[in-house]
């Protein structure tokens, strides 16, 4: 019963045989093991520098669209565009344009109120008056109207001008017919006739006048 208990003893394996073991069966150093394991990860890079100067990961991304810097004095307006342009000299134009037509208007104004107070040396009549006295009227009138053409259009147009020619000037100048179809016929006849025959209506025949002198301003 010995032998079997020696033989086993004998079996164990002793100090030379477990030197000749392979080295995953010897004792190894715990900081010697986990060296292998760092040796194969990669170590982390830590780039230098403040964030501003890392490199950006999205920079190579690129963007849809590039912005302009904002001018911190806003949008330049000189030179202004063509429309302003035209906007511009159009309103100089017109100021012109205007500034000429006032200065027309009054002219003529000046004019007008020049020519009407040549009829202020016309009598006055009354209901009552007189065929005389309306006949008379009537003369000066005429004489109104021959001072204001001759002022008007000149001494070689008008001088001459008597009866029915008289009366197509009157008419012609001032773009009208009542001179050689209406109530200013009586303009017609002789200057110096004592007598007119079918005499008008005075008052109706003093705003022929005026409308005639107002066309001709």
């Amino acid at each position: 019963m010995l032998w079997p208990i020696a033989l086993q003893a004998n079996s164990l394996p002793t100090d030379e045989t477990t030197a000749q073991l392979p080295n995953t069966f010897q004792q190894v150093n715990p900081q010697q093991r986990a060296a292998p394991l760092q040796n194969t990860l990669p170590a982390p890079q830590f780039q230098q520098g403040t964030p501003s100067q890392q490199a950006n990961p999205l920079k190579d991304l690129g963007t849809p669209f590039q912005l302009e810097p904002i001018s911190p004095n806003g949008p330049f307006v000189w030179p202004p565009a063509y429309g302003w342009w035209g906007v511009g000299v159009a309103s100089i134009l017109a100021i012109v344009s205007l500034a000429f037509w006032f200065r027309n208007y009054l002219k003529r104004k000046k004019i007008r109120t020049r020519y009407y107070n040549a009829f202020s040396s016309v009598m006055i009549l009354n209901s009552n008056a007189t065929e005389e006295e309306q006949t008379q009227y009537i003369h000066q009138l005429n004489k109104a109207l021959k001072a204001i053409a001759l002022d008007k259009f000149g001494h070689e147009t008008v001088a001459t001008l008597n009866g029915k020619a008289w009366l197509e000037f009157l008419d012609q100048t001032g773009n009208c017919n009542h001179f050689t179809k209406g109530s200013g016929q009586v303009f017609g006849q002789s200057l110096y006739q004592a007598q007119i025959k079918d005499l008008p209506d005075c008052e109706h025949l003093m705003s022929v006048c005026q409308g005639w002198v107002k066309e001709i301003c």
